[in-house]
Order: C-alpha cells, then sequence, then structure tokens
C-alpha cells in the first residue's frame, strides 16, 4: 500500500479525476483506492474474477465430496472440476447427463448446474 501512495498523492497534486480504477482483486490494491479515492467504482478484469469463481466453486465441489465419503453420491462428484466449468452448450450428452447426475446428488451443487 506504501507504494501506491506517493502515485495516488501525484495524481491529486495534477488535478487528475479518475472516473473509475481497473485492477486486479488483490485486496491491499482495493484498500489504497479506497484510502485515496472513497466512493471510485473498482472494475475488475473477467480474469481475475473468474479466477475467483474457479476456485471458490471448486471449494465447494470438494466439501461436498468430503462430506459425502463413502456414499455413491461422492463417487459422482469426484472427477467433476472441469465438467463444472465447461460452458453447458459445449457439453456432450453425456457431459449433461453427468452434470444432471452432480445436481441431483448435491444441492449445493445443484444451485450451480442450474
Amino acid at each position: 500500500m506504501e507504494s501506491l501512495s506517493p502515485f495516488f498523492k501525484r495524481l491529486k497534486r495534477i488535478g487528475i479525476r479518475l472516473k473509475a480504477i481497473a485492477m486486479d482483486m488483490w485486496k491491499p490494491y482495493a484498500k489504497a483506492v479506497c484510502l485515496y479515492y472513497r466512493g471510485l467504482p473498482l472494475v475488475y478484469d473477467h480474469f481475475h474474477i473468474l479466477a475467483d469463481y474457479s476456485r471458490t466453486l471448486n471449494e465447494i465441489r470438494v466439501d461436498e465430496a468430503n462430506k459425502l465419503e463413502g456414499t455413491p453420491e461422492e463417487k459422482v462428484i469426484k472427477g467433476t472440476r472441469y465438467l463444472l466449468l465447461k460452458g453447458q452448450e459445449k457439453l456432450s450428452l453425456r457431459a449433461q447427463e453427468r452434470l444432471w447426475r452432480l445436481s441431483c446428488a448435491s444441492s449445493h451443487l445443484h444451485c450451480v448446474c442450474a
């Protein structure tokens, strides 16, 4: 955050008015922006948004598999990481059936599959 301080101070000193700031999703960056430009919209790039979504989705999938350990539903969940990330319009008939079984196996993953 200290490294951004001189930059933001300089922007203010020379009178640059910002409408928004585009950045990655690192929290210290957002903190620094909020410190100097409170209320200014933050714009995150789609790569970081999708990466965060992918991580969260995988955590949910792993948690569900762990809760269902030793059950037939666990076997349905195992190995579906990339199935959940692929666009439904690109799924083969076999993959669509697998996704349907996955949504039936877990109510939390059903919300994701819908």
